[in-house]
């Protein structure tokens, strides 16, 4: 298997989540009790948003390269961001990348597809939801392979904004009430649940 690696600590949370599904993806499909060549890049999250928020967009993707040209240097075979957010200046990196790069946007968008979704929730930064980049990728998804199951919402006036505020001990019971609440399994006018 080819060396991953990972630019996190954009979002310390998925950092952990993606490394524990590879792990457990690579196991599954081996059975052999090993584990994968793995590299993990953990940046300040603060300085990403930070440039996000100033718009300075080359900026933002000059600390990135220099991010994933850490992991090219250490070793990674193929990269990608542990986060939506850095995806705002995603087709630069992956043009100017030292290394091959995976678009978390573009495996949304596939897995919509083969899971045969209608409707999809995206929660997100700002810079996410306001960003054109989920628009884009599935716009070209649905120019490059006709009519597939998915229905595009305005990132504009019927966006709605939901804010918690939870105890950390809290938020995998109140994530699995919302999950519930909106893709329950039990109705049949409801999509799947992208998590099974």
């Amino acid at each position: 298997m080819k060396v991953a690696g990972i630019i996190g600590g954009i979002a310390p949370e998925s950092t952990i989540e993606y490394y524990r599904l590879i792990v457990a993806a690579y196991r599954e499909r081996l059975g052999d009790g090993s584990y994968p060549a793995l590299l993990i890049n953990s940046i300040d999250m603060q300085k990403m948003l930070g440039l996000i928020a100033a718009e300075a967009s080359s900026a933002l993707t000059e600390y990135l390269l220099r991010e994933i040209d850490k992991l090219a240097r250490a070793g990674a075979e193929f990269g990608l961001l542990a986060s939506n957010t850095p995806h705002v200046v995603f087709a630069e990196l992956r043009q100017r990348a030292p290394l091959p790069l995976l678009s978390l946007v573009e495996a949304v968008c596939f897995a919509t597809q083969a899971l045969g979704l209608k409707r999809a929730g995206l929660i997100g930064t700002r810079f996410t939801m306001q960003g054109n980049y989920y628009p884009a990728v599935f716009g070209r998804a649905v120019d490059a392979l006709g009519r597939i199951p998915l229905r595009l919402v305005s990132q504009a006036a019927s966006r709605r904004n939901v804010t918690f505020v939870l105890r950390n001990a809290d938020v995998p019971e109140a994530m699995n009430r919302l999950h519930g609440a909106f893709f329950s399994r039990e109705s049949a006018d409801r999509e799947k649940p992208l998590f099974a």
